[in-house]
């Protein structure tokens, strides 16, 4: 089954203009990139007896992931069945390199696999309808930073890291470690590196 999410015009990736000002131009406006999200699902079969998926069903998950072309960037949730069954599915994504599914529990629900995409369209660029005679209203011209966001829209391998921050580990510590990269550039840090011999023999 699928389901069409909405638009979202993204416009304030563009570094910020003269004088410091990071806000919204009328160039961004006019120039948007567009984000459109695709949500696919699944329903994965299992069996009657265990409550597991059959065969059958991790066949329809490959198929169905197959089809979409499923890949970096793609956010896969599982939902539905009962957790054990959550569980052989994740390991099964797993096996097909996507180690980073969220299980969302509904217990009880039929049991499937959700696959969440953003299709990023760029701006069209070129619009020179403006006036060519000289402006001293210090507004930015048609075409103002739209090559950058026409270009970002294409290089960005995960469309989401337009919304979101990248994944981190809960632990990373940023402040920690511009005390270690600082103290290390003082020479208030010293490191220590650590040399092992290995012999091999022969019979």
């Amino acid at each position: 089954m699928r389901t069409l999410g909405y638009l979202i015009p993204v416009l304030a990736f563009l570094l910020p203009a003269c004088g410091g000002s990071d806000a919204v131009t009328p160039a961004d406006r006019q120039d948007p990139i567009v984000a459109d999200r695709m949500v696919e699902r699944q329903d994965i079969l299992v069996s009657p007896e265990s409550g597991r998926p059959t065969l059958a069903g991790f066949d329809d998950v490959d198929r169905f992931l197959d089809g979409l072309g499923a890949g970096y960037g793609d956010r896969i949730t599982i939902a539905g069945g009962s957790a054990s069954s959550r569980r052989a599915v994740d390991r099964h994504l797993r096996g097909r390199g996507f180690f980073r599914a969220q299980d969302v529990g509904r217990s009880g629900e039929p049991l499937r696999i959700e696959l969440s995409r953003i299709v990023l369209t760029p701006p069209v660029c070129g619009d020179w309808t403006g006036t060519e005679l000289p402006d001293h209203s210090n507004v930015p011209p048609r075409n103002f930073g739209c090559a950058d966001r026409s270009n970002l829209a294409r290089m960005l391998a995960d469309p989401h890291d337009l919304f979101t921050p990248s994944y981190a580990p809960a632990t990373t510590d940023g402040a920690r470690q511009a005390t270690l990269v600082g103290a290390l550039r003082a020479n208030r840090l010293e490191l220590t590196t650590t040399t092992t011999d290995s012999v091999t023999t022969g019979d």
